[in-house]
Formats: structure tokens, C-alpha cells, sequence
């Protein structure tokens, strides 16, 4: 059956602003790039036979790596662009916990709560489910799809291949250029987790940043 493994795109200078970063399109620091190619390296274990990702620079910088590495081309798909933060692009985390405490965990809560001016959680699920579904469809059984996505998206599409209520996806969490493994134990059956946020190849992961990392900067 296709083994689907979920990439979180590696760091970007918005992590260590601590901001929310939604479709705002910054590329890779050097901390990112490094951990893209050591990323790409641990991956070469796999037989990677397609390579979809968010349109944004960070996640087609994270894939360009094991595009190279696996001569796979990389394939942006619009559907799974990053969640559309509205007003809260680029603000401080924590400024819009103090200042706007109510809406951000009605937003973290409730999957259909939207950001002001941006889209719910149901929205990113319904746009990007659709196109993950065709795409394993028609992948034969014995490949492995990498998806690039941003964390929102792939919480929600965790979710989804679990068949998962959307409520639960907050509580899903991987690390920048990070990644977790999906297989199917029989044909037609559910997903299966084999492998959640596996980051032991991010050397300078520092547990400074861990703990920053605690609520969703970037989706």
C-alpha cells in the first residue's frame, strides 16, 4: 500500500521571532537548509516516488533536497497552501494571546472558528483532503508519497488519514523538518501511525526551541 510521510518544512527567522506565520512566504535561515539536507539524507532509506507540497518557499526549499537526492520532481499543489491566517500573519504569538486571548483559543479549539479575516481549520480540511485522496489513488502500492506541508495543514490531514475528528487536531505537534510515517496494514483499510515526529537527525533542535515551539508559530 503507498506510505504517505508527512514533512513539516524546516525553520524559517519567524520561528525565533515567535510569530504566527500563515501564507507570508519567507525561504529557509541557515539553521532550515542545513536541516533540510540532513532531512533529506535520512530519507534516501525510503524509495520516494512523489513529492507534493505547499506552493510557499519554506516547503519547496525543504523538498529540494530530496527532489535532488531522489531524482523525484517536486510538485506544488495550491490546495495545500498554508492556512490563511488573516490579520494574525506575522504577529507575535504571544501579543495575540494577551490582546486577543478569546478569539485565538476559540481558533485552537474550534475547527470552525476561523482567524479574523482568514479560514477555519475546516476550510484547510476541506480544500487539502480532496487532493491528498487523489493522490494516493493513484500511487501504486508499493511507493511513498512525501507531503511538505505547513503544521496546520498536517494536523488537519493527520486527522483525516486516521479518520480523526478535526477537534483532536491541536493536539498534534511536529518539529520543523521533522517527519512522521503513515502505511496501511491492508488495502482499503485505515492509516496507521508507524512513526510520529521523528526529528533525531535535527542535531541543533536546541530545547530552548522545543519549548517555544509549545503552541503552533507556524501552520
Amino acid at each position: 500500500m503507498p506510505r504517505i510521510i508527512f514533512v513539516r518544512p524546516a525553520e524559517t527567522d519567524y520561528v525565533l521571532r515567535n510569530a504566527i506565520l500563515g501564507r507570508s512566504d519567507p525561504d529557509l535561515n541557515e539553521t532550515g537548509v542545513m536541516n533540510a539536507n540532513i532531512l533529506a539524507e535520512v530519507l534516501r532509506r525510503f524509495r520516494v516516488t512523489f513529492v507534493a507540497v505547499s506552493p510557499l518557499r519554506r516547503a519547496v526549499s525543504t523538498a529540494g533536497p530530496i527532489e535532488h537526492s531522489q531524482d523525484v520532481f517536486i510538485h506544488p499543489v495550491r490546495s495545500f497552501q498554508s492556512m490563511d491566517m488573516g490579520d494574525w500573519d506575522g504577529m507575535d504569538k504571544d501579543i495575540i494571546n494577551t490582546t486577543d486571548r478569546r478569539r485565538y483559543e476559540s481558533w485552537r479549539m474550534d475547527p470552525d472558528f476561523p482567524t479574523p479575516g482568514g479560514e477555519s481549520l475546516r476550510e484547510v480540511y476541506a480544500r487539502a483532503y480532496t487532493e491528498l485522496v487523489n493522490i494516493v489513488e493513484h500511487a501504486g502500492q508499493d511507493e511513498t508519497i512525501v507531503f511538505v506541508l505547513q503544521q496546520t495543514v498536517l494536523r488537519a490531514m493527520c486527522c483525516a488519514v486516521m479518520n480523526l475528528p478535526l477537534e483532536v487536531a491541536h493536539r498534534f505537534f511536529m518539529d520543523h523538518a521533522a517527519y512522521s510515517i503513515f502505511e496501511r496494514s491492508y488495502k482499503g483499510g485505515p492509516y496507521q501511525m508507524m512513526g510520529w515526529n521523528l526529528n533525531e537527525h535535527l542535531p541543533h533542535y536546541s530545547a530552548a526551541m522545543m519549548e517555544m515551539e509549545t503552541e503552533p508559530s507556524e501552520v
